[in-house]
């Protein structure tokens, strides 16, 4: 019986990628029996998303693939760099940034966890640039409605609110708002400039680290 370790769950990730099906490819342009054709058509919602079957799961939106990938690939630099496997977590956080429509909160991860790899691997001039809080733009996250739709919306409904503040789907997730991810990307960027030897630089950042807990 296998044990719930982090080795076990590399494993779980790995399978979890292999059986993502492709969204490159339609199910009904690659469907050569009309039947299949015709269940496949059946499965289209009326805003042009199908449902693609994930068994032992419930069937899923073509829009939620992408962010299922996404969220695969960053659990997947999380464990291999929890485990020592820097090379893979730097493949995975890099193959997570290269991903057409990755979210907002998935490209932070990605920025963090390559900068992390990248200090493990003594490549802190690259690290550097991974960790550079300016960056980080917004934390925006949506299941399976497109950041532009949902923002959209926000704004259909006379929300003022930027992205800058937090938001509703963000229950349970840290860092929940600008500010703090800005500052997790300084205190690693502090990290960084110390490993490098370059210790002023790394004085000045992380006293901006203390001016934001001062001001929390």
């Amino acid at each position: 019986m296998p044990l719930p370790t982090l080795e076990f769950s590399a494993i779980c990730l790995r399978n979890a990628l292999q059986l993502l099906p492709d969204e490159s490819v339609p199910t009904t342009a690659t469907s050569s029996s009309s039947k299949l054709t015709e269940e496949s058509e059946s499965n289209t919602l009326m805003d042009g998303n199908t449902l693609t079957s994930v068994p032992p799961g419930n069937p899923i939106k073509s829009s939620e693939i992408s962010v299922l990938r996404c969220s695969i690939l960053a659990s997947s630099a999380y464990v291999a760099l929890c485990i020592g496997d820097v090379l893979m977590a730097l493949h995975y956080a890099q193959t997570l940034l290269a991903q057409p429509k990755v979210s907002a909160v998935h490209r932070f991860l990605g920025h963090l966890y390559a900068g992390e790899a990248m200090v493990l691997m003594d490549d802190i001039a690259n690290a550097i640039k991974e960790l550079n809080p300016d960056q980080i733009s917004d934390l925006f996250f949506s299941n399976s409605v497109s950041d532009k739709e949902e923002k959209d919306k926000s704004h259909s409904n006379g929300a003022e609110e930027s992205n800058s503040k937090d938001h509703s789907n963000f229950k349970g997730w840290f860092p929940n708002s600008m500010p703090v991810a800005r500052m997790i990307m300084q205190y690693n960027l502090t990290a960084a400039y110390a490993v490098r030897g370059e210790l002023d630089k790394a004085s000045e950042s992380m006293r901006q680290v203390r001016i934001f807990i001062s001001r929390s």
